[in-house]
């Protein structure tokens, strides 16, 4: 009876301790998720020729693929339509939500109230963004995504980059 108490109690530890952890690791892995796409769209668009869109909804916290543009549509614009969207919507989990999203082009990117998209070039071009996520309980990861190699730096906590582009150049 005794080592059945002990080993009740043990687990009840381990499970509020890891029901701690559970907010951090979902943020973690959508992080992860969302930069291995961001690689892989970089990739594909440089290696099919097409340029794609990466769309985030900071409201409805979700981000979506979608075909922009396609050499295989270029004489006859109307036959590529205006939403040639690939992917269904992926949602970020349960207590995990865009912070912020920021081009550091200023005006580069279609930004509206509710979504924001970048662009990913057949050139080697990315819309060059940061990417804030938030958990539950306030722990922030910024991924920031360079615009000539597609690569994406993780940075614990919230990062603003000391030089951009708006920083630079007089308005």
């Amino acid at each position: 009876m005794v080592v059945i108490l002990i080993m009740g109690l043990a687990t009840g530890i381990v499970v509020v301790k890891l029901d701690n952890f559970l907010p951090a690791l979902r943020m973690d892995s959508s992080a992860r998720q969302l930069a291995g796409l961001i690689s892989h769209l970089y990739d594909a668009s440089v290696s099919s020729g097409k340029l794609y869109g990466l769309k985030y909804n900071g409201k409805e916290n979700y981000y979506q693929v979608r075909l922009i543009w396609s050499e295989k549509y270029e004489d006859d614009k109307e036959l590529m339509g205006e939403d040639q969207t690939l992917a269904k919507k992926v949602y970020l989990p349960e207590g995990v939500k865009f912070k912020e999203i920021k081009d550091d082009f200023g005006q580069s990117v279609p930004q509206y109230d509710d979504f924001m998209e970048v662009r990913f070039d057949p050139t080697g071009f990315v819309t060059p963004h940061r990417i804030h996520l938030e958990d539950e309980s306030g722990n922030e990861i910024t991924l920031e995504v360079l615009f000539l190699t597609g690569e994406v730096i993780f940075h614990d906590g919230y990062y603003e980059p000391r030089v951009t582009l708006d920083s630079v150049v007089p308005k």
